[in-house]
């Protein structure tokens, strides 16, 4: 845990600086959202909380998208983690 905060004050550093460079690669953001819901299932659950999550269907369920898949996987972890927090 200690080494994600860590990792994000950097980031945060980085940003200010100008300095971020994103990687930019295909990712499912389902497969994101997904990772999301298992960090955060117990924790939900802790504090009888339901995580729903209402997926795509079609071609929007396995659209294959390209950006930084790290930032968005922490930009929706951060979201989750708020919800959670603030519920």
């Amino acid at each position: 845990l200690s080494e994600g905060i860590v990792s994000h004050m950097l980031d945060f550093e980085r940003i200010e600086a100008g300095r971020l460079d994103l990687m930019l690669r295909p990712f499912r953001a389902a497969e994101l959202v997904r990772g999301s819901v298992a960090t955060f299932t117990t924790l939900a659950n802790a504090k009888q909380v339901t995580l729903d999550v209402q997926a795509p269907e079609g071609e929007a369920a396995s659209a294959l998208l390209i950006g930084d898949g790290r930032r968005v996987q922490q930009c929706l972890n951060n979201g989750v983690s708020n919800a959670l927090k603030f519920s």
